[in-house]
């Protein structure tokens, strides 16, 4: 089956956080707290009276070379063949956090308490029963899908693949990984360097921790997926 993607339409967000709020329902993910398996980020353009505001709505997206699985040093994640999903064996996961380093999208989750990774799941029980991913069901404004490339393009039209400089803070490394991810960006209204924010708090970038140096994230995105067998624990 070809890799199913996530379609934001950044056009039709309004930054509610329902999709977060859904994704937290569905996967019995405790209400706020640190885990957030679908963020919202707020960015902030411009001085009064020219200023603007967009958001961006981002989870695990699912990379076609994801930097978490090839950091990974136990074989716990992986992407499923079916639906190309990166998910992750929280019994083999010992919780060195070497994926959370290696993401940029801040796409791996902890939990106080647990030391196991968890993040989006794609919500792969919910597509092999024909179903929309839980935050795609909860958008009031059609924001979100999900979909082959075929079925993206034919809702949708032209698809925009997210990549280096498609929005700000973007770069290389973020398209290193080839996200499964397609955008609809909305042209702003002002200028300038944004003000980022997540949950009210200003933040520099996805990540959620400090990332690895440039030449060590080129290296990993030049070295092929494969898959891994169980290792001694990392930690």
């Amino acid at each position: 089956m070809p890799q199913v993607h996530f379609f934001f339409d950044q056009q039709r967000c309004t930054g509610c956080g329902a999709c977060a709020v859904a994704c937290k329902d569905w996967n019995d993910v405790p209400a706020g707290g640190e885990a957030q398996w679908r963020r919202v980020y707020s960015s902030e353009f411009g001085r009064y009276p020219e200023v603007d505001v967009v958001h961006l709505c981002v989870s695990c997206l699912h990379c076609s070379e994801p930097a978490c699985a090839k950091a990974c040093p136990t074989g716990a994640i992986m992407k499923q063949a079916a639906t190309g999903a990166v998910l992750v064996d929280r019994d083999i996961c010992r919780g060195c956090r070497q994926c959370q380093r290696a993401c940029p999208y801040g796409a791996p989750q902890y939990s106080p308490g647990d030391r196991r990774m968890m993040k989006c799941t794609f919500c792969v029980d919910r597509q092999a029963q024909g179903l929309k991913p839980a935050c795609v069901d909860a958008c009031p404004y059609f924001a979100l899908d999900a979909g082959t490339e075929a079925q993206l393009r034919a809702r949708h039209g032209a698809l925009t693949p997210f990549a280096a400089g498609t929005l700000p803070g973007i770069d290389e490394e973020h398209a290193a990984t080839r996200p499964s991810l397609f955008v609809a960006v909305r042209a702003l209204r002002a200028g300038g360097e944004p003000t980022t924010r997540r949950n009210g708090r200003i933040v520099g970038h996805l990540r959620s921790v400090p990332g690895p140096p440039p030449d060590e994230w080129r290296e990993r995105a030049r070295t092929p997926l494969v898959p891994k067998s169980r290792r001694d624990s990392c930690g």
